[in-house]
């Protein structure tokens, strides 16, 4: 996932526009707040504001992607008009997933997202029945949302479950190679 509490909005929107074009729209961007307090303000972003500025950065990057000329005026975004060339290849720009799992990361998903990344084990709650709550709360459709279990078990009987109850697909990790002893 990208951070954007240590990024700018403008040039992150144009390099994942460019990156959209290079890989003939298929990029899928991952986005998040971040955790080391000390990194996001040594980047100027206050840590209790950093969901916040992922908001807003969000927004921002979409509406460079989608207006042509954009602006976006916000407390922790702020741009006048300007031109960003060329606008992704998946119009509209690429999904949007977000990838965290703190409790309140399904209203922000159904709030500004097109997707999650839970880390299977790491959220406390149902990330499925919690996302299609926070979707209805905001009378979002959960069917546009898409959800990739991260760290998916290779238990088949989990997965069975998740597909079942909406979970769109799975990330398995690959372990380390082992040194030869």
């Amino acid at each position: 996932v990208c951070l954007l509490t240590e990024r700018d909005p403008i040039i992150t929107a144009k390099a994942i526009a460019t990156l959209d074009h290079m890989s003939n729209g298929r990029v899928i961007f991952g986005i998040a707040g971040g955790w080391i307090k000390e990194a996001m303000e040594n980047h100027g972003s206050p840590f209790k504001e950093r969901w916040q500025i992922v908001r807003e950065c969000a927004l921002a990057i979409r509406t460079l992607w989608r207006e042509e000329p954009a602006e976006f005026h916000g407390k922790h975004v702020n741009f006048d008009s300007l031109s960003m060339l060329p606008k992704p290849l998946q119009r509209g720009g690429p999904p949007i997933y977000i990838g965290s799992n703190s409790d309140k990361v399904p209203a922000r998903v159904a709030d500004y997202a097109d997707g999650w990344m839970p880390i299977y084990d790491r959220y406390a709650g149902d990330p499925i029945a919690d996302l299609k709550k926070a979707c209805a709360d905001v009378e979002r459709d959960y069917s546009e949302m898409t959800v990739l279990l991260f760290g998916a078990p290779l238990d088949e009987a989990v997965l069975r479950d998740y597909a079942a109850r909406g979970c769109d697909g799975f990330v398995f990790l690959v372990p380390p190679e082992r040194q030869h002893e």
